[in-house]
Order: C-alpha cells, then sequence, then structure tokens
C-alpha cells in the first residue's frame, strides 16, 4: 500500500511539472522565476531551460546596468514555454566621434516620414506591420491570415490588431532587429523600447533617451544610436 501511494505521489508530481524556455539576450544573465534566483545563469548563445511547477509564473531577467525585463506566464502541466526577453542598457554613452554611415543614417532618420496605415512598417519576416494613427496612436497589426495570428492580437470580423496609446507625438518607429514583438519608438523629447503585446500584466517599456528635444535614431551593430542637438549617444541592445 505505501510503495502505491508513493507511486501515486511521485506521477501526480510529475504530472504538475513543466518547462520555461529563455532565449538569449546577449549577455550573461540572472533569471528569477516567482522570486528565485534560477541555476544556472542566461547563456549567451542558446536558450535555457528551467523545470517549474504548472501554473502562474513571474519571470525576471536581469543584468547589471541594464534595465530588468519581465513577464508573467500561465504553464500547463508537460507544457514548455519559450520566453525572448530583450535588455537595453540604462545609462547612454556620449559618442564623441562615429563612422560617416552612422551619421547618415541619423540624417536620413530625420527626414523619414512618419508610418502611416498606407505606409506601415513591417517586421523582418513580413508578419507584422505597424503605423501610427493621428499622431499619438500605435497600432500593431497582424500582416497575415487571421487564422495564424498571435494570441495576443484580438480578431475580429478578419481583423487582428492591438493598439498602443502614447501621450506625445510619435515622430520616428523602427522594429527591434530581428524580432516583431519589439519595437523603438521616438516622440519630440525621447527614445524609448516597447513591447507591442498589451495581453499580460507587464508591457516591457524601457526608455533610451528622456528628456532630449526632438531626438532621431538608428540602430547599428547591437547599439541604437540617438542624435538630439549636436549630440549623439549610444545604448547597447
Amino acid at each position: 500500500m505505501i510503495i502505491i501511494l508513493l507511486a501515486i505521489f511521485f506521477l501526480q508530481n510529475n504530472n504538475n511539472t513543466a518547462a520555461i524556455s529563455i532565449s538569449p539576450v546577449g549577455h550573461e544573465a540572472n533569471v528569477y522565476i516567482n522570486r528565485t534566483n534560477m541555476d544556472p545563469e542566461l547563456s549567451t548563445t542558446s536558450p535555457s531551460t528551467y523545470e517549474v511547477t504548472s501554473g502562474l509564473q513571474q519571470i525576471i531577467v536581469a543584468h547589471d546596468g541594464y534595465w530588468p525585463w519581465s513577464q508573467e506566464v500561465e504553464v500547463k502541466p508537460g507544457e514548455t514555454v519559450q520566453i525572448n526577453p530583450f535588455l537595453i542598457e540604462q545609462s547612454s554613452q556620449q559618442v564623441i566621434q562615429t563612422t560617416t554611415e552612422i551619421e547618415e543614417e541619423l540624417k536620413n532618420a530625420r527626414l523619414k516620414d512618419t508610418p502611416r496605415a498606407e505606409n506601415p512598417i513591417i517586421s523582418d519576416n513580413d508578419s507584422i506591420r505597424v503605423f501610427v494613427d493621428g499622431d499619438t496612436n500605435i497600432i500593431a497589426q497582424w500582416n497575415q491570415g487571421t487564422s495564424t495570428a498571435p494570441n495576443f492580437f484580438n480578431c475580429y470580423e478578419g481583423t487582428c490588431g492591438v493598439s498602443v496609446f502614447n501621450k506625445l507625438p510619435v515622430q520616428q518607429i523602427e522594429f527591434y532587429p530581428g524580432r516583431d514583438d519589439v519595437i523603438f519608438f521616438a516622440t519630440p523629447t525621447g527614445v524609448f523600447a516597447m513591447e507591442i503585446d498589451p495581453s499580460g500584466e507587464t508591457q516591457n517599456f524601457q526608455p533610451i533617451a528622456e528628456s532630449v528635444r526632438n531626438p532621431s535614431f538608428t540602430i547599428k551593430d547591437g547599439s541604437i544610436y540617438v542624435s538630439y542637438g549636436d549630440r549623439i549617444i549610444l545604448s547597447d541592445i
């Protein structure tokens, strides 16, 4: 009888296990799941998988000098949930000298038209289009059939999309390199990174440059360059 009870106990525990796989972020980073510091640290080259119990899990990915990233996910028994965090340097560094190529890209960025419904920006995988409605409303829409739309896109009457309201006019938008769920955008007073998935408890929003005047930005070799006035600063991404 004791053996049978133990077998049932272990089977129930095994049936309750799940896993979270976290993509690398370019740095060794600490991973916290429900406030517990997980071992090992996040790999720089391949996804790291952590065994958890099923249910609601609060995940934080952190690296010194970078904004922490967090997400709350529901994990079902036997399931492995894929998580794709991003980290952005907290303190921008002033650029004393840069290449002509970057200077030209920053000038061209300032001359770009704000993406609108008729000329949206489109992610590298052609899945998501993003544009500005009015002056302050960032619209993200699924660019394929509704049957394959990500869960966070609300689908009705054949249309899928999410809206993200911002208090200031949006002047420039670009996708995070290689991703379709994170954008960079500039307003008259700053440059920010933001997830375009507002479905969870936390929608990660990270400042890159604040309290600056009419900035423009360009992304190059794992850094984002921001120009305002006669200054150029950069942050690692």
